[in-house]
């Protein structure tokens, strides 16, 4: 008669904590006015671990990052928010995001975010919106993680600038605009043509 020894305990499959939603869609271009990143988590997180250094907001003017041109956004006040209730972090600014490219990067190494257990986030992509991730496997709106704990979470989003409408025959008229963006009055030139006649 054979006999083996088994020993149970829990599975390593996404031992760690996985980023589930964000407030944005990871590799879209949004126009719409926002001073806040949201992060909703798969589980609980020790707060102490959401700290400005594992949880940061890249800036860059172009698409391209970790150049000499890049730059940290700062939260408002220094201190990540946790909304234990939806397991939700949240990054603020001190004000609206200006135009142009962010990353988000989360920190999974060690001294990175975790659980309330100690597990690291589990932050590898399985998202297809997120920028590198390109296997057939994948598909979008999914959990992060490649099922073991540790690694970092990247998410690319833009800001674009507002859509102005064209002028109105009230705003030619008047020569001014009531876009949002306006800071004065506009000029605008009014051509008119007459048909020559042929003789």
């Amino acid at each position: 008669m054979l006999s083996r020894e088994i020993v149970v305990g829990p599975t390593p499959l996404y031992s760690g904590p996985a980023v589930i939603d964000l407030n944005f869609q990871p590799n879209a271009v949004t126009a719409a006015v926002r001073a806040t990143v949201e992060i909703d988590f798969s589980s609980a997180l020790d707060p102490a671990t959401l700290t400005t250094a594992n949880v940061r907001l890249r800036y860059s003017p172009d698409p391209d990052f970790f150049d000499a041109n890049d730059s940290l956004i700062n939260d408002a006040d220094g201190a990540i928010v946790w909304d234990a209730v939806h397991h939700r972090a949240v990054f603020e600014s001190a004000a609206a995001l200006p135009v142009g490219h962010y990353l988000l990067e989360l920190n999974g190494d060690e001294g990175g975010i975790a659980d309330t257990r100690g597990r690291l986030l589990d932050g590898e992509f399985l998202d297809t919106a997120i920028a590198g991730a390109d296997s057939i496997f994948l598909w979008p709106d999914s959990p992060s993680g490649d099922g073991a704990e540790g690694g970092d979470y990247r998410a690319f989003f833009a800001v674009a600038g507002p859509v102005n409408n064209l002028p109105t025959i009230s705003d030619i008229a008047d020569r001014s605009t009531d876009e949002d963006t306006a800071t004065g009055a506009i000029a605008f030139t009014v051509v008119t043509w007459r048909r020559r006649r042929h003789r």
